[in-house]
């Protein structure tokens, strides 16, 4: 009996140390990956939304990795927009946005790299928006980093 309870143990041990493995890989439309780590991923989040997470990441020489995710409920439109701002003189200002929209869809990939200022703090602030069968949900999520 000890035996098997303590494999049973083992086993779980193992899975759980392989299913939660603190990112998920999400694939853009072009085929690139987008890493999420869990904390930067809210699941459940809606009716509509079943997931979604954004990311701000300093990867060096001023660059700034930035990547947005959701997993709808069912398909439907989805439309996210990311604004890039930086925090100069005690106010955030606008830098550059991206908005991006997929029709009849569930599931939605984006990333790209801008090129910052290393020093520099900045703040990505990422709409998301889905309308599935005339009812719809938003949510927003704000992150922020410093260039590296």
């Amino acid at each position: 009996m000890k035996k098997k309870l303590c494999l049973a143990l083992v086993a779980l041990c193992i899975f759980m140390g392989t299913a939660n493995t603190g990112l998920l890989n999400v694939y853009a439309g072009d085929g690139s990956r987008i890493r999420i780590t869990d904390t930067d991923m809210v699941t459940r989040a809606s009716k509509c939304i079943h997931e979604y997470g954004s990311e701000l990441y300093a990867s060096g020489n001023g660059n700034l990795d930035i990547s947005a995710y959701l997993v709808a409920t069912n398909k439907g439109k989805i439309d996210v927009t990311m604004t890039l701002q930086i925090y100069r003189n005690g106010n955030w200002s606008y830098v550059t946005s991206w908005e991006k929209s997929s029709s009849n869809s569930s599931v939605f990939g984006f990333s790209t790299t801008y090129r910052g200022t290393a020093g520099e703090t900045y703040r990505l602030v990422t709409n998301f928006r889905v309308t599935v069968n005339g009812a719809y949900d938003s949510r927003m999520q704000t992150l922020s980093t410093k260039a590296k």
